[in-house]
């Protein structure tokens, strides 16, 4: 709407060091960016840098991020690179058992979801040699997620889970 754009005003602005590979993403108070380097930038409502990790590769896409209510264990970040998963608290400190090293090259973002009961976590990712691998939070392969997880065809999107009865769907 006209005059609409009077109305905002620049909160901060930060000088990068290094080259913005993708993102901004945000995750509840913060912005999530990769730079060069294989870095990727918490940075604050006040524009300062709350953590920094380092990634061997580039991101396959967006994080997943599962909340405190929803993990029982505070804030979960899920990154994703063709190599490996990062599962990173709100601290930005690599989970026990991360980063998991995939037995393959992934082909488009994993997924997260809180499976039984919350502090139980899937991860899934789909592989360019058509398989689909599962972990849980400490980096553990899911039972029945392992290599002989075939699917017809090598995925490039996102998976999507669900449970019913006790089982886990992936769409």
């Amino acid at each position: 709407q006209k005059g609409r754009a009077s109305a905002l005003s620049l909160l901060w602005q930060k000088p990068l060091d290094g080259m913005a590979v993708s993102g901004p993403y945000v995750v509840g108070d913060h912005v999530l960016l990769e730079l060069s380097g294989g870095r990727v930038q918490s940075i604050g409502a006040d524009g300062t840098v709350s953590w920094e990790a380092r990634l061997q590769d580039t991101l396959v896409g967006p994080p997943v991020v599962l909340s405190n209510e929803q993990t029982g264990a505070g804030q979960r970040i899920l990154l994703t690179t063709p190599r490996a998963g990062y599962l990173l608290d709100e601290q930005g400190q690599a989970e026990a058992g991360f980063p998991v090293i995939w037995p393959g090259v992934c082909t488009a973002a994993a997924t997260m979801s809180v499976l039984e009961k919350p502090g139980v976590l899937g991860i899934w990712a789909p592989l360019s040699n058509k398989r689909i691998v599962g972990y849980d939070q400490r980096g553990r392969p899911l039972e029945g997620w392992g290599d002989r997880a075939l699917v017809d065809t090598t995925v490039h999107s996102r998976l999507q889970h669900a449970q019913r009865d006790g089982k886990d769907y992936l769409f």
